[in-house]
């Protein structure tokens, strides 16, 4: 997802990443019987416990109602202004809860009283303006549950008020953007016209924000990613989310680096230290047991620029355009070079091999990528870039583990490391006890040999092991995110 100028007020955020779609193909039922008996399991750190959610809050006796304030549902008239008195005159803690029946947004609604609840189970929240339509979390610990949210679009658009839901730290917060809870939404093109989109930008973004959790929610027919994570977020979970038919990546993270970003680094020695402050780059974040599929254009879970990440126990499927996983540096985008990503025991499937079951009117679908089903590249570099120390050490992508995950029915290779990558930018990368089976090129490609890039151990393809061009002794140590899922909010 490509947000160029979105974020021009901030150095640390100056835009969003991109690129997927699918019809589902017959299993090749004995051999996908075989890859399911053959694949390992594995745990994973973070994805054991920041799966687990406890229930639902229960809604307290003192909970306000926004009809108590105004708001009519179901007479097909705006209810923004009844919406600002109740989120006026609520004080931190407090609960607004919508009855049942379909409230119309004019406009982005903003919540900027900390602690707050937004209760919606049973309430459509449809957005009526493609310009201005974001449920928009603003303050520490506001928690939405419950709505179903539709809107009105014209065509993709690149802002934060154009995401049907945002958690975005603003320059005026003057603390921490922690906190926050989105759970259980139905972010969707709605019934009434079959060609709908749910949001103009993304469904769900997050932006400068930290400890917070996603959960639970279905995001349909974003124009843009389904769920996005930048501006130097940190310390969160993406749990159990369905996400379909999206216009760009269905979960991503990506970390930017600003305009000139190579001439302050090497001259501007306090915007170099900063790098190693928290929210910088986008880091720490469990991305566990979700569900997407069939986006029209991007790739399915995207890792850009970031650290500390764990992509575990998820379901991948119908990545027409391009990975269904993607690890990458992109020079184009002025994006660091990723550390310390784990990727376990996903569940990969129709890559670049089907048709999406759903493409805008007027699209033109573009050639596959070539991509492998997890991708691994830094690309994009200017050879001048290359040549400064400081540069390149930013530039390089280390720490990757491809480990226990099933990979079946791909046009291209399973794992595909190195594409237009300069030798030694990529290194410590693991590619252990994976099962292939159906895949059109190789199991594993390894684009960089002899630079000591990767290490190959127990992978199968269709039953027999798989040799790989890996030449390191030793597994490298990746942990993936480093979170205490059981803090985190719910």
């Amino acid at each position: 997802m490509r947000f160029q100028t979105l974020w021009a007020a901030s150095a640390l955020i100056t835009g969003l990443a991109a690129c997927g779609g699918a019809t589902p193909a017959k299993d090749a039922s004995a051999a996908a019987a075989a890859l399911a008996a053959s694949t390992p399991a594995v745990a994973t750190s973070a994805a054991s416990h920041c799966a687990a959610l406890p229930p639902l809050p229960t809604v307290p006796a003192d909970a306000r109602r926004v009809t108590d304030f105004g708001a009519v549902p179901d007479d097909n008239l705006p209810d923004d202004a009844a919406i600002g008195r109740a989120l006026a005159d609520l004080a931190p803690g407090q609960w607004l809860v919508f009855p049942p029946g379909r409230y119309i947004q004019a406009r982005s609604i903003y919540v900027r009283t900390r602690d707050l609840t937004l209760w919606g189970a049973g309430a459509v929240l449809h957005a009526s303006n493609p310009a201005d339509h974001t449920l928009g979390l603003r303050a520490p610990g506001v928690k939405v549950y419950g709505f179903e949210l539709t809107a009105v679009t014209d065509g993709r658009r690149s802002a934060a008020e154009q995401s049907r839901v945002s958690i975005y730290r603003e320059a005026s917060l003057r603390e921490p953007l922690t906190g926050n809870v989105v759970r259980g939404l139905n972010i969707t093109q709605g019934t009434a016209v079959s060609s709908a989109h749910s949001a103009g930008s993304a469904g769900i973004l997050v932006v400068g924000a930290s400890h917070f959790t996603i959960a639970e929610n279905a995001v349909r027919r974003s124009l843009a990613d389904g769920i996005h994570i930048t501006g130097g977020s940190s310390h969160g979970r993406v749990v159990g989310n369905t996400v379909r038919e999206t216009g760009d990546d269905m979960i991503a993270m990506v970390t930017y680096l600003g305009s000139h970003w190579q001439d302050r680094l090497q001259n501007d020695s306090a915007w170099r230290n900063s790098l190693d402050r928290p929210g910088f780059f986008v880091s720490d974040i469990a991305v566990v047991g979700n569900d997407v599929a069939d986006n029209y254009w991007g790739r399915g879970i995207a890792v850009v620029g970031s650290r500390n990440i764990t992509i575990a126990d998820n379901r991948v499927r119908g990545t027409s355009y391009a990975a269904a996983v993607l690890v990458a540096q992109e020079g184009g985008y002025g994006t660091p070079g990723p550390r310390n990503v784990l990727i376990s025991g996903n569940d990969i499937a129709r890559v670049q091999n089907t048709t999406p079951p759903f493409v805008p009117a007027g699209w033109k679908l573009p050639p596959p990528t070539g991509h492998g089903a997890v991708e691994i590249h830094a690309i994009q570099n200017a050879a001048g870039d290359l040549a400064k120390p400081l540069v390149f050490d930013l530039l390089s992508l280390r720490g990757v583990a491809v480990q226990g995950n099933r990979v079946e029915q791909v046009a291209t290779d399973g794992v595909r490391m190195g594409a237009d990558t300069a030798p030694n930018l990529i290194n410590e990368v693991l590619w252990a006890d994976n099962r292939f089976a159906q895949v059109g090129g190789l199991a594993l490609r390894n684009l960089l040999p002899g630079t000591g890039s990767a290490r190959c151990r127990g992978n199968l393809l269709n039953g027999q092991p798989v040799a790989g061009a890996c030449t390191l002794a030793a597994d490298p140590v990746v942990t993936g995110a480093r979170l205490n899922c059981a803090a985190l909010p719910s």
